[in-house]
């Protein structure tokens, strides 16, 4: 996905760890409601990364008529940061977004709301 590190607004460096994504004509039609897009975005992400928490980025558009050009978009983020007050080494977040088109950059959405999340709230912490 390109530059796979990101800086958080309070500084924190998150690094991409694993992508999946998915074409949405697959699976549904011109006409689905965002909320059983979002709904079918979470189940995924609950049978790829069970344990991990998840965070669904704003969408700032509405879905397009045309859905073969739009894909789901999911990262695995690691902080090798602690989070405040831990004794782990680490915190991982799931976050998942939709764009249009598959690049290797990531989509404005993504830029857009990344550095926003609240890392210390959402992430679970870990060590090896």
């Amino acid at each position: 996905m390109g530059e796979s590190t990101r800086t958080l607004a309070d500084g924190r460096e998150i690094s991409l760890v694993s992508f999946f994504f998915k074409n949405l004509a697959a699976n549904f039609s011109a006409g689905i409601a965002q909320t059983i897009l979002d709904e079918h975005a979470m189940a995924i992400a609950k049978r790829i990364w069970p344990d991990e928490p998840c965070e669904l980025l704003p969408t700032n558009s509405s879905i397009p008529p045309d859905l073969s050009t739009q894909f789901l978009c999911m990262g695995e983020f690691v902080s090798y940061t602690p989070l405040p007050g831990s004794q782990e080494c680490a915190s991982s977040l799931i976050v998942i977004w939709f764009q249009a088109g598959l690049s290797l950059e990531f989509e404005k959405i993504a830029l857009a709301h990344l550095p926003a999340i609240d890392w210390n709230k959402k992430a679970k912490e870990f060590s090896w």
